[in-house]
């Protein structure tokens, strides 16, 4: 577009169509790491710990480092979507 609206300005800036978390899971043995990207201002990695723990471990990174704004998916929508995202890839990893 040669002159955006402020809406298509607005969708370029956010995530309304695009993913609204990323994660990614390496298996060693029994223990997890986790890559999480979309929640804060940095993508999150976790050291190596049981998958039982990974739900405790995101919220206290997020709480730890300021969360992305986003107006259309709200931090508590995008931390429950990480958390299953998680445990989903936890399980395929086995």
């Amino acid at each position: 577009l040669r002159h955006p609206t402020a809406f298509a300005e607005t969708m370029g800036r956010n995530s309304a169509g695009r993913g609204v978390a990323l994660v990614a899971v390496a298996r060693d043995a029994e223990l997890i790491r986790v890559t999480v990207g979309g929640l804060a201002d940095r993508a999150l990695m976790s050291p190596w710990l049981a998958a039982a723990e990974a739900d405790a471990w995101i919220e206290a990174e997020v709480a730890r480092h300021p969360a992305v704004d986003d107006p259309f998916h709200s931090l508590p929508y995008r931390l429950s979507v990480t958390k299953t995202l998680i445990a989903r890839c936890a399980e395929r990893a086995r």
